[in-house]
């Protein structure tokens, strides 16, 4: 807390900063169209550390709960409106914060002439 000059392990936000690699779980909406799916796998290759799980038929606060249970730091779910991706949110676990970001003209790596191969390799930062 600021005023008492004691700093909890809940506000300290920077504690672990470059000390653990993040853990990032992508998902998307119910009933993905193939687009979103495209668009998943395409995020999935921009994030190091990401994994990307089917959601099937779970409820959201279930699959949170099991982030949390495996150490996961950060939980994306990409939305699609009539096959289109237009919505990201963004969760940091397991306090927050939550951030949704709208997403308008996504375009594939497919979709972008001469476009080479993304490298799985992790970055060297």
């Amino acid at each position: 807390l600021a005023f008492s000059g004691e700093v909890l392990a809940i506000d300290d936000e920077y504690r672990y900063a470059s000390a653990v690699d993040p853990k990032v779980v992508l998902t998307t909406s119910r009933e993905p169209s193939a687009k979103l799916k495209i668009f998943l796998k395409e995020m999935r290759l921009m994030f190091p550390n990401a994994q990307r799980i089917n959601r099937g038929h779970y409820d959201i606060k279930k699959l949170i709960q099991a982030c949390k249970a495996n150490d996961i730091t950060d939980f994306i779910l990409l939305h699609e409106t009539r096959g289109n991706p237009d919505g990201m949110i963004v969760c940091h676990l397991p306090f927050g914060p939550t951030a949704y970001f709208t997403l308008a003209n996504v375009v594939m790596r497919h979709e972008v002439p001469d476009c080479g191969t993304i490298s799985e390799e992790y970055p060297h930062l």
